[in-house]
């Protein structure tokens, strides 16, 4: 997506992932998009850039020769980890994820801190220098010593002796990621960090050259996971922070459409090619959380809340030995891609499916340069499918569709219900290559309000990228309880941490016009689990009370009001505002109504069906389903019974005929 901020001209384009080199799909995409525009790349003043290398070097099983440093006596942290079983407590049979670094990779070291930062055993100096020096072909070592958090001066101590005797050696220090007061949550968080770092530093590096050879020269971010952006070279310094960058691209977008329409409240859903990602947005803001998982390993990190699952339109189809079908988590990829692209993938998909039931138009995807072939996408649901499970071919199509839909139907449930929230209060924003796809299905599932899918939901994560702010977190461990805090020590500590921030925004320079926002980190005394809330103004142990037992019920449906509150963690947020970018609408007069061509869509029976093309469409256009909305990089699916109502800035608003209208008039 490239954006002329003066007049607001929005130029999209979208083109084939490069999965073996990612970068050269960046560098494609962008010397498309300049010449559609033609614009010349010098010209830039910035670009924002999304990216899932990171997550995908782990979900992939990559290798990175990584080591882990402990302090002597706790080289098992990553193996006892916590005792709990992820997904059932009462599997006897569950197998706990693979370490990210096995135990002979993992040293103890000599030295001991108390959880006051006492230190009781010095560094051992002389071991870590004979360490370093027989690594051999280790590429980055994660360190993470007993108390860190409280005393980080030996971890800080053992990267400079690294730096000194092996400099090739990339090193992630604890201290410097988190000051969660787990261990092993501190300990899994640097491993995770250490073991993407020197593949994320190459990926910047090459991408950095790549765009300087076609003349971009201008700034370049990266999203981070908590929804702000960061340079390349923080970035790469500090890759953990990057995790899920793509996806919370386009739930920032999502927040800011519900901005716009008036602060609603919505669920996010982000349909691409290999998965799913659903988050809420609460009257208009992102849901965050202090901690994630990613494949298993936990990551202390601030991050906009986001339920990733194995479902999108290049998730496979298949059945199982018990004659089940089943959708994902397998994926096609982009190369070889769905059976109907015709590259040799064989496999049937939720994109195979789509086209065999008439959603995909024939003449292909992105505009075309894409063609799909619909007897190979016929041939491949049949014999996978649609024989062994004695169905005709529309029948099992019908089958993948409704059967993607529902995988991320439980995701949206787990994000809402189990959060206090009602879906027949909320509105779906559905968007992402194949979000339009099933929207529908999900949304008269669900019962929302409406469904709305912005203007080019195929880029929707791109422009999210570009109403980002510049962001920089910042935290200090308490550990006390509410009552215990002394609000002239917590100022010195907010005063502290804001100074930090701002020193990692400023990045050498003067005078920049910066925000901050002060937190504190919750829980009842003995929980293992925090909540946090905002603490702007003067301290108040009451207010912080109470505001943490409103919250609990909130989110867990009961607060303990006789159980003492502990103050965890105090976390700042210092942000540098992105200059607001107003996105101009369609306006091209047009007479008369839109005209759609037709052509036979199965809905559970085969139907002529209207088939609009998005650039066509203005304000205040509305129609009835069952309809197919067609652009270049997406389409839109609405089911019979189904009303849509163009709003005023492109984006479509759909509700069913049975269902009272959203209130949403923009």
């Amino acid at each position: 997506m490239l954006i002329d901020d003066v007049s607001g001209t929005v130029w999209v384009d979208k083109v084939p992932s490069t999965p073996a080199v990612p970068s050269d799909g960046v560098i494609n995409g962008a010397k498309q998009i300049l010449g559609k525009a033609q614009v010349q790349a010098e010209s830039l003043d910035l670009m924002v850039y999304g990216t899932t290398v990171s997550v995908n070097r782990i979900l992939q099983g990559g290798s990175t020769r990584t080591a882990l440093l402990t302090t002597a006596g706790f080289g098992d942290v990553l193996e006892l980890a916590r005792a709990y079983r992820f997904g059932n407590i009462y599997d006897t049979r569950w197998k706990p994820p693979k370490p990210i670094i096995s135990r002979d990779n993992v040293h103890e070291i000599s030295e001991r801190v108390t959880f006051r930062g006492d230190v009781v055993t010095p560094l051992d100096v002389a071991q870590v220098e004979s360490l370093a020096a027989q690594l051999g072909d280790i590429e980055s070592i994660a360190v993470c010593f007993l108390h860190s958090n409280q005393f980080s001066d030996h971890e800080r101590a053992v990267r400079e002796i690294f730096l000194r005797v092996r400099p090739d050696i990339s090193v992630s220090l604890s201290s410097d990621l988190t000051a969660s007061t787990g261990e092993y949550e501190r300990a899994s968080t640097a491993a995770v960090d250490a073991f993407v770092k020197p593949r994320l530093k190459e990926h910047f590096e090459y991408l950095e050259a790549q765009l300087r050879e076609i003349g971009i020269t201008c700034p370049v971010y990266t999203m981070q996971g908590n929804g702000g952006v960061m340079t390349l070279a923080a970035a790469a310094a500090s890759p953990v922070r990057v995790m899920n960058s793509g996806p919370v691209a386009g739930v920032i977008a999502g927040a800011d459409l519900c901005q716009q329409l008036g602060n609603l409240t919505a669920v996010t859903l982000d349909m691409g090619g290999t998965s799913t990602d659903v988050a809420v947005v609460n009257e208009g803001r992102p849901r965050e959380t202090q901690s994630g998982q990613l494949h298993g390993n936990p990551v202390s990190q601030s991050t906009i809340e986001v339920d990733p699952i194995g479902a999108g339109g290049g998730s496979v189809a298949w059945v199982d030995d018990g004659g089940a079908l089943r959708v994902g988590p397998h994926s096609a990829g982009a190369d070889p891609g769905p059976a109907c692209y015709g590259k040799g993938g064989t496999e049937p998909t939720v994109t195979d499916a789509a086209l065999v039931l008439g959603y995909l138009s024939p003449d292909g995807l992105l505009g075309g340069a894409t063609k799909l072939r619909r007897e190979l996408a016929s041939e491949a649901i049949n014999r996978v499918v649609a024989g062994p499970l004695g169905l005709t071919e529309h029948e099992a199509a019908y089958g993948i569709v409704r059967l993607a839909a529902a995988a991320s139907l439980r995701a949206i449930r787990r994000m809402t219900v189990a959060r206090g929230f009602d879906p027949r209060d909320l509105v779906m924003v559905s968007f992402g290559g194949a979000g339009g796809l099933i929207g529908a299905i999900l949304s008269h599932e669900l019962e929302v309000s409406g469904l709305i899918i912005p203007t080019n939901p195929g880029n929707v994560s791109a422009r999210g990228l570009l109403l980002t702010d510049q962001r920089h977190d910042e935290m200090w461990p308490l550990n006390k309880l509410v009552h215990d805090v002394a609000g002239s020590d917590l100022a010195e500590i907010y005063t502290s941490l804001e100074k930090n921030g701002t020193a990692a925004l400023l990045d050498g320079t003067t005078g920049a016009d910066l925000e901050h926002v002060r937190f504190l980190d919750l829980r009842y005394l003995g929980q293992a689990f925090d909540l946090t809330i905002e603490s702007n103004g003067d301290y108040n142990p009451e207010h912080v009370t109470e505001e943490f037992h409103r919250i609990h019920a909130e989110r867990y449906g009961h607060s303990d009001k006789s159980n003492p509150v502990q103050v965890v963690m105090a976390r700042t947020t210092t942000v540098r505002r992105t200059p607001n970018i107003t996105f101009a609408a369609a306006t091209s007069p047009r007479e008369g109504g839109p005209v759609p061509i037709h052509r036979d869509v199965y809905f559970g029976e085969w139907r002529k069906t209207p088939i609009y093309t998005r650039s066509e469409l203005r304000p205040d256009d509305t129609f009835e389903g069952p309809f197919i909305v067609q652009e270049q990089g997406s389409t839109t699916v609405g089911l019979p019974g189904d009303h849509c109502k163009v709003l005023s800035d492109g984006s479509l608003l759909i509700t069913p005929k049975s269902s009272p209208r959203t209130s949403t008039s923009r």
